[in-house]
């Protein structure tokens, strides 16, 4: 027999019942798979070809095409995985879906529209095996939501050029009513995340470039929301909580340097060590990287007051140490702090908790060289000169020859205006 005539082979197990089972031949000696099934929408028998394809996914595409099955005949939308399926199938193969009738036309740039373009890969990356956190996907539903706001659900992602990039930016910073009016830092954020988005349409080769790739992002540090909050301020105010939870959380963001809520709802009794003197700290933000996102910390002698009520109760290893934190909203979490705030008498700082995160690092580095303490909070050095880490009064007066200058930075004011604090003996 000539080796060009096909030989079939039925030994490939089917996966599922109901999954179509891609048949084995061979083609000049290659393994090639072909799928026969009844069609629901002629509800005869309908062969498809999918040729010499790795084994892997001859399996892989007989999932998809018996989804693809049960859509057509129940009438529902394609799932998320399905849609990204599809989208990554070479045309030949997507032909001769769409010949069978299991799927349409297959869409261009022009037919694909912003809304639904973005949903689905919303629903990709937050749902099922999707990689984003739920505070992650909140932010990006976000972004989502302004982009849809400004060019319109039903706006083709082919006929969005660098222009119009650039405009959208020009919204987003723009005063209200006529714009968002939101801080420099936070439009850069969602210029990141369309990037991300159109990105995907490029790899999907839906277009051809990034519109949003050359715009020049805002600057994303702003020194005008960055206020040292000191130890007085912090005393005052946790003085105004009896929650040992909300407590402890104020006390990790301020002489810890914990992200707050993030890290702190992660923390496990299981990352202290047994003689409390290390934890181990889990960070969501920096999962991605060679650490997995996890550092060590010392368990500062400041902890140790806000530790001790938490640990006369059920420490079961791997249980949270915040179990309320766990079962509770962020927004409502800052809202607490901010009552507790005004409730001692002192003005809310902006960023509450970013603001104690950097008075933490600023005690710290004090004390310790600034590589060190980048270690124990999570960031890099440049990063935290950047963002972080803040002069205070002692060095400012050596810049400036005024023996004690205070600038708003150092400490909320209370009511009457006169500085919550001073800035002098605040050491980690």
């Amino acid at each position: 027999m000539s080796s060009d005539m096909p030989s079939y082979d039925h030994s490939i197990p089917t996966q599922r019942h109901k999954m179509p089972t891609p048949t084995l031949y061979r083609v000049r000696g290659k393994a090639a798979y072909f799928f026969r099934f009844k069609n629901p929408t002629t509800n005869g028998r309908t062969k498809i070809k999918f040729g010499v394809v790795q084994k892997n996914f001859a399996i892989q595409a007989g999932q998809h095409i018996d989804t693809l099955i049960e859509s057509c005949r129940l009438n529902t939308d394609f799932p998320p995985q399905l849609e990204h399926w599809l989208k990554q199938l070479p045309d030949e193969l997507y032909d001769k879906l769409a010949r069978a009738g299991l799927v349409g036309e297959r869409p261009t740039a022009e037919s694909y529209q912003l809304g639904p373009f973005l949903d689905n890969y919303y629903e990709l990356r937050s749902t099922g095996r999707g990689d984003w956190a739920a505070s992650t996907a909140v932010k990006r539903k976000q972004s989502i939501n302004d982009l849809e706001a400004y060019f319109g659900a039903d706006h083709s992602i082919g006929e969005i050029s660098s222009d119009d990039a650039r405009r959208w930016l020009n919204w987003l910073t723009d005063d209200a009513p006529g714009g968002r009016n939101l801080a420099p830092a936070s439009a850069s954020k969602k210029v990141k995340d369309a990037r991300q988005f159109f990105a995907n349409a490029v790899e999907m080769e839906l277009i051809a470039r990034n519109p949003f790739q050359s715009i020049k992002l805002p600057r994303q540090d702003n020194p005008n929301r960055l206020r040292y909050v000191n130890r007085e301020t912090v005393e005052r105010v946790l003085a105004e909580i009896d929650d040992p939870e909300m407590r402890l959380v104020v006390a990790l963001g301020r002489y810890a340097g914990l992200r707050i809520p993030s890290e702190a709802q992660a923390l496990l009794w299981s990352d202290f060590n047994d003689g409390f003197r290390y934890m181990r700290i889990r960070s969501r933000k920096k999962a991605g990287d060679a650490t997995a996102g996890q550092r060590e910390c010392p368990v500062f002698q400041e902890l140790l007051p806000f530790l001790d009520p938490l640990k006369k109760g059920d420490i079961r290893r791997n249980s949270n140490v915040l179990k309320k934190l766990n079962d509770s909203k962020n927004s409502n979490l800052r809202t607490s702090f901010k009552r507790a705030i005004k409730r001692s008498g002192v003005e809310p700082w902006p960023r509450v908790f970013q603001n104690l995160r950097a008075s933490a690092l600023t005690d710290l580095a004090e004390r310790n060289p600034l590589p060190t303490v980048c270690k124990w909070l999570g960031n890099s050095v440049r990063v935290a000169e950047k963002h972080y880490f803040m002069l205070k009064g002692v060095a400012l007066s050596h810049v400036s020859g005024q023996e004690g200058t205070n600038l708003s930075m150092f400490g909320p004011q209370n009511k009457s205006g006169s500085q919550s604090g001073t800035t002098q003996g605040d050491s980690a």
